[in-house]
């Protein structure tokens, strides 16, 4: 590099400096994570699961702004290496553009969803082959969307000249677009903010800029237009460590359960006493002491005392879930955050809970199987329209059956009546039900889309799930065994009920209540390979992030917003069938058959209680 050329041209070098800093820092730039709307009231993770719905995003247009600071660095670096150029006035470069954008992406409130993107003034997208509609570009979309961010370089100097040009184009173009590109899930216009690094109402005396009331009067003609106006630079210095925002997600008034939560909700786990010790509760699980001596089958080795090793992992499974109900009960989580519920008045008196026909019926049938006295009749109280048509229970006689012999007071919160939705499996909102179903107006894009992945999921094949028994057997009358629910083809990991279950939440902007963390992942891992095969691309038009900006609403604090957002799914930890696995129930009964029973219950509680 020509030093000559260097020293007559400073703040070129400077400039160069500084964007050679800043590709470095692209590339090696990593967002703040985000997470989808997942409310997680597990009590216990397992190592490795603590960022488990932490999903990392690339801003789209940030390789732009990479490539045109390439482009920059080529031309000063030519500009700077030339010797004759020392004799040649500064080169004009984007370079305080450039960096002033980059400055915006570090600054602006999180997270930031593009750079460089353009709005046109018609909210219709684009067809094939036809030509681009005109329309602004925004630097720096802010705030999930909700926050668009204009940079400009211009000096009073300049300012001065092209008022008209101003006028129109950082003001008109940019309030159209922002007028005909609301807030995806609202009727809200974004924000729109207009950074002026280098323009300045009042210099100094002797800076060379000129000073001109008609400056001050543009701004605040900005202003009242509702357009934000920012001076100066961005601080980077000043950026906290970790500008991460604080999310919190709630659920939304009306609850949709799947099985594993209708299994849980009936669990004697859920509403038996509590153990005083933890030595109490690793016994409860503790089955009969003699096993059936016709058995020709070897005996089987022994750990835990006297429990076999075949069952060891189911009696330490029960045991885990009733220390997690000893740290904070499931009933009294569910009664907590629905008493919490921000945007609507007395929640406790208006929450509703659903459920489908399809998750009812295995409930039932898995009860009926496996379920101990207390489980099956608050599995009849729930659903005595259906178990016992003739019954004709009121509500207050339903609660009383639920809620009897447990450890909470009748209608600890207000479960009765779980409501159904109709059987169809793809949601038809025009049939009439009571209370009436409805999506909100303004559907939040995160649930859209993961309706969009369940219905395609549903649409495709389903097959029998592998470990599922010969039909002949399971038809036998002295059958004990319950048939596995069919799965999807699309992914085994995924039974139809539960995908089911989840789409009718999403397709009405309803927290979706569920003890079956692996599906969970497992339907995120589909939104995620529909997302990269362009399947939800009408979602990636609308700039759908992870944390949706229609899911949330912002409080006024300083730094980081804090916000509160409508959870598309709530997870909690599961609760089995277990009433006829403890130890009171095996030392109450006596002979073979309660000894055989509790062998054939074991792993079948289990697999109920996780997945349903």
């Amino acid at each position: 590099m020509a030093s000559e050329t260097v020293a007559a041209h400073p703040s070129l070098y400077a400039l160069k400096i500084k964007l050679l800093q800043i590709y470095d820092d692209i590339s090696n730039f990593q967002p703040p994570p985000t997470r989808p709307p997942i409310l997680d009231s597990s009590i216990e993770i397992e190592p490795g699961e603590e960022s488990q719905w932490i999903q990392q995003e690339d801003i789209p247009g940030l390789k732009k702004l990479k490539e045109s600071i390439r482009v920059d660095l080529d031309l000063l670096e030519k500009f700077l290496n030339n010797t004759q150029s020392a004799h040649l006035p500064p080169l004009s470069t984007n370079a305080p553009y450039l960096i002033a954008v980059w400055n915006e992406v570090l600054c602006a409130p999180p997270p930031v969803t593009s750079v460089f993107k353009t709005f046109t003034f018609t909210p219709e997208p684009r067809k094939r082959g036809t030509p681009r509609a005109p329309g602004a570009k925004v630097d720096v979309v802010a705030e999930n969307g909700r926050q668009w961010i204009r940079v400009n370089t211009i000096r009073n100097s300049r300012m001065l000249s092209e008022f008209r040009e101003i006028d129109s184009y950082l003001t008109e173009s940019l309030l159209d677009a922002a007028k005909a590109n609301v807030t995806e899930g609202t009727n809200e216009m974004p924000r729109i903010t207009l950074r002026l690094t280098r323009l300045d109402p009042n210099p100094p005396e002797d800076s060379d800029e000129r000073t001109d009331p008609r400056i001050s009067q543009t701004i605040n003609m900005l202003h009242e237009m509702g357009i934000t106006v920012e001076l100066g630079e961005r601080n980077v210095e000043s950026l906290p460590a970790d500008m991460t925002p604080a999310v919190q997600f709630e659920s939304t008034i009306r609850i949709n359960l799947d099985l594993s939560v209708l299994i849980a909700l009936i669990s004697d786990l859920t509403h038996a006493p509590l153990p005083t010790s933890i030595e109490e509760a690793n016994s409860r699980f503790i089955p009969p002491q003699e096993y059936p001596s016709q058995s020709s089958s070897p005996a089987p080795e022994f750990e835990m005392g006297d429990v076999p090793i075949d069952l060891a992992k189911n009696v330490r499974a029960l045991s885990n879930q009733l220390l997690q109900e000893m740290g904070k009960g499931m009933i009294q989580e569910i009664r907590d955050r629905i008493c919490s519920i921000s945007d609507v008045d007395d929640p406790f008196s208006k929450v509703e809970f659903w459920t489908t026909p399809e998750a009812r019926d295995r409930c039932i049938q898995i009860v009926s199987k496996i379920g101990g006295p207390s489980e099956k009749r608050r599995a009849n109280a729930i659903f005595s329209d259906y178990v016992e048509p003739k019954s004709n229970l009121t509500l207050k006689e339903m609660e009383d059956l639920f809620w009897k012999d447990s450890r909470f007071p009748t209608r600890f919160f207000p479960l009765l009546p779980i409501h159904l939705y109709p059987s169809s499996e793809v949601p038809d909102l025009s049939i009439p039900l009571s209370p009436p179903l409805h999506a909100p107006s303004c559907m939040p894009m995160f649930f859209k889309a993961l309706g969009k992945t369940c219905k395609d999921i549903l649409a495709q094949e389903r097959i029998p799930h592998p470990k599922a028994l010969p039909e002949e057997i399971i038809r036998k009358e002295d059958c004990s065994e319950i048939q596995r629910a069919t799965v999807t083809k699309a992914n085994p990991r995924l039974t139809a009920h539960t995908v089911l279950s989840m789409m009718w939440g999403a397709e009405l902007g309803w927290t979706t209540l569920t003890a079956n963390r692996t599906s969970v992942r497992a339907i995120l891992r589909e939104m995620k390979l529909a997302r990269a095969a362009g399947r939800l691309e009408e979602f990636e038009r609308k700039q759908v992030r992870n944390i949706d900006a229609a899911a949330l609403w912002s409080s006024e604090t300083d730094g980081p917003k804090v916000d509160a957002g409508k959870a598309a799914v709530w997870v909690v930890d599961p609760r089995s069938l277990a009433e006829g696995m403890s130890s009171h129930a095996g030392a109450a009964a006596s002979g073979t058959e309660t000894k055989l029973n509790w062998l054939k219950l074991a792993p079948l509680c289990i697999d109920q209680g996780r997945a349903g």
